[in-house]
């Protein structure tokens, strides 16, 4: 193979350098594949999917509906079914995703590419709306059972200037597009996403905006047929004559292909485009199927679950509400030898003159009629099906505003946290997609980025990072981690426990848990209750690595030692000296500085380790009260009992080369003046 070109194949169309053999195959595969899919019912099923969750199972235009000869049955849907599919979907995407880059090595610029890359993402997810289309793709998996997510280079997104001829030039930004299972097809019998080797995704166009992106082929395009068979349940697209189908079929890097295969085509074989360099390098699809169904490509929903269990409740609910419209007033009877006439029977506040009829019941008097009623079977067993669907979606009632079975918080939060749990399949699989976009994201960027792009990054301690940056600012990045967290604190109930249990135990302030109670958001708390923590261990991979760490005069020194010498648990690292060294030199330094800020600057001891600062009381002699008869005069400049009054230390001098050093002659000097004025005090008094 050379230059790009193979020899031609006729057994699998991708190696066939006739691009219109290709296209002819793949569109001919796509008709194929279409009339599998209805002949099998999977067609059928989307379309009950979509009517169900969109309450038109009963009414096409959510009514109450009617049916029989004279309309004399109502129908009606009380869709339980939606409901719980979108508390699914609020369990799942709740709490804004975080990203965690993760690099090829760990020098300076490759840290420095780690956190652009956290910036690029946030960015364009959040500030560039690329979020909705995760949530769409999520959306479309539980309501077909499964969903594509297209992520491409956008050429005509972004303007960069004009050409010498006046014309627009562009150099595009990512996009990120969810598709249903009526716009994307691959091989249709692997149930491994992942051993794809081919995928053709369709998107509507303008044939007008297509004509002027193709100008070579712009009478073949302009002939093109119209949309008519988007799904069949819509099919008020039949009327549009302006759009059109185009589509993209990508072949990843194999052995066959080393370089894969792009080709862009439309209706009537219209090759628009063909090379055999795919230019992402892979399938730039992403599948997202709640469930795998073993054996195919579509997956399973909950939702197909329940499906039956709604449709029997709306059998309940309609006969309910028939019974409830035909016979909630009740019909009147009497004898035909009363000689009532039917319009006496209205208002009140008449003389009925009757005639008697020994043979009716009542003597002919008109009565009401025994009409039927709503059976307590029939709302028990509506009772039941509720709580089946609820139980099978793993949605309880808690999460749906129904607390009566439960008093207590802690209760209400581990219930909520159970269908976290119980839809873990779900968010995990949500995950996946996203963390697979994400890197996507990031190689668009690496690969096709060739401007400079100004970037936000947040934060105050990353305002020295860069401000802007092009792909290759990117290119030690290598994956894209997210972290899900504690199902806990992924729901209010759960938020506000873990905060009245960290106020109770005093770890954080009244303020902080304000701030819970206000917005719901208990990261900042958290992040605040760990950071220290966090930093240890962060000190921990650097002394590992055998760097030098630098101490601080406000770190909390007991927690810092404790935290080190966790280290030298490490069978490894007790095996080199020069880590061992480094080590218990921090160390030293920790215990070094504690012993000098006990004597030179409790407060500030007391300020690194959390605890509460006490002040010296004004009353204490040596602060221009008069001691006690008798006593012993304290030395002048004495504290409370004698002791140095505090004398602060400049945190500078503390943290500067030396400055432990220095404080521990300094301390050394002024103990032994302390001690030798104790003594002298001492051997006056026994005079």
């Amino acid at each position: 193979m050379e230059n790009g070109t193979t020899p031609n194949n006729t057994d699998y169309p991708f190696l066939d350098q006739d691009p219109k053999a290709l296209v002819g195959y793949l569109l001919s595969s796509w008709v194929k594949w279409s009339s599998f899919v209805h002949s099998s019912q999977w067609d059928g099923l989307f379309m009950r999917a979509y009517r169900a969750y969109y309450s038109q199972s009963t009414s096409r235009n959510h009514t109450i509906g009617t049916l029989g000869d004279q309309d004399e049955f109502q129908s009606i849907q009380i869709n339980h079914l939606r409901n719980l599919l979108t508390h699914i979907m609020s369990q799942v995407t709740q709490n804004r995703i975080s990203f965690d880059a993760v690099t090829n090595s760990t020098d300076v610029n490759a840290r420095n590419s780690a956190i652009v890359a956290n910036a690029v993402l946030e960015q364009y997810i959040y500030a560039h709306g690329l979020e909705a289309q995760l949530k769409n793709c999520l959306e479309i998996g539980l309501l077909f059972g499964t969903s594509f997510l297209f992520t491409e280079w956008a050429l005509d997104k972004k303007l960069a200037g004009v050409d010498g001829d006046g014309n627009p030039v562009y150099h595009g930004e990512p996009k990120l597009q969810a598709l249903t299972p009526f716009d994307c097809f691959a091989e249709p019998f692997r149930d491994n996403w992942d051993t794809q080797n081919w995928v053709v995704v369709r998107e509507q166009i303008n044939k007008y905006d297509l004509a002027a992106m193709y100008p070579e082929a712009r009478e073949e395009i302009l002939t093109l047929p119209k949309i008519s068979d988007l799904q069949r349940f819509m099919p008020f697209y039949t009327y549009d004559s302006h759009t059109v189908w185009v589509y993209k079929a990508y072949h990843k890097p194999t052995p066959a292909l080393p370089n894969g295969r792009y080709t862009v085509f439309a209706q009537n074989d219209v090759v628009l485009m063909d090379q055999f360099q795919n230019p992402y390098g892979c399938l730039p699809v992403l599948c997202y199927r709640p469930a795998v169904k073993f054996g195919g490509i579509y997956g399973h929903s909950p939702l197909f679950d329940l499906m039956p269990i709604q449709d029997a409740l709306n059998m309940v609910d309609s006969s309910m509400i028939t019974i409830a419209n035909n016979f909630s007033i009740p019909n009147m009877v009497a004898s035909k030898r009363s000689n009532i006439d039917a319009s006496l029977l209205s208002g009140g506040m008449r003389l009925l003159e009757i005639d008697p009829d020994p043979d009716f019941p009542g003597g002919g008097i008109p009565q009401p009629m025994k009409m039927p009623e709503i059976s307590q079977s029939l709302v028990n067993y509506r009772e039941m099906l509720t709580k089946d669907m609820e139980t099978i979606s793993g949605v309880n009632p808690v999460s749906r505003g129904n607390t009566s079975s439960l008093s207590s918080g802690t209760a209400l939060a581990v219930a909520t946290s159970a269908s976290q749990v119980y839809n873990s399949t779900i968010e995990n699989g949500y995950t996946r997609l996203v963390e697979g976009a994400a890197m996507q994201l990031i190689n668009l960027c690496k690969n096709f980025m060739q401007t400079e792009e100004v970037l936000a990054i947040s934060g105050q301690s990353r305002m020295f990072m860069v401000s802007s940056f092009t792909g290759d600012t990117l290119e030690p990045v290598q994956r894209i981690k997210i972290t899900i967290g504690n199902p806990l604190a992924k729901n209010l109930a759960g938020r506000l426990e873990i905060a009245n249990q960290l106020l109770g135990q005093g770890m954080i302030k009244p303020n902080e848990y304000l701030e819970v109670l206000q917005t719901g958001n208990i990261n900042n708390v958290l992040d605040a209750a760990t950071q220290d923590a966090a930093y240890i261990l962060l000190e921990n991979e650097e002394l590992a690595r055998g760097e030098e760490v630098i101490m601080s005069v406000l770190d909390s020194h007991q927690d810092h030692i404790q935290g080190h010498k966790a280290l030298l648990l490490r069978p490894d690292i007790r095996k080199d000296s020069k880590i061992v060294g480094l080590v218990m030199e921090h160390i030293s330094q920790h215990l070094d500085t504690m012993i000098k800020l006990s004597n030179e600057n409790p407060m500030l001891l007391s300020l690194s380790a959390n605890q509460p600062v006490q002040l010296p009381t004004p009353s204490a002699p040596g602060f221009g009260q008069t001691p006690p008869p008798g006593g012993v005069q304290p030395p002048p400049g004495a504290g409370p009992q004698g002791a140095p009054p505090p004398n602060p230390t400049s945190i500078a001098n503390v943290e500067a080369p030396g400055g432990v050093q220095a404080l521990a002659a300094k301390g050394e000097q002024e103990g032994q003046a302390l001690q030798d004025q104790s003594d002298q005090a001492a051997q006056s008094g026994g005079q």
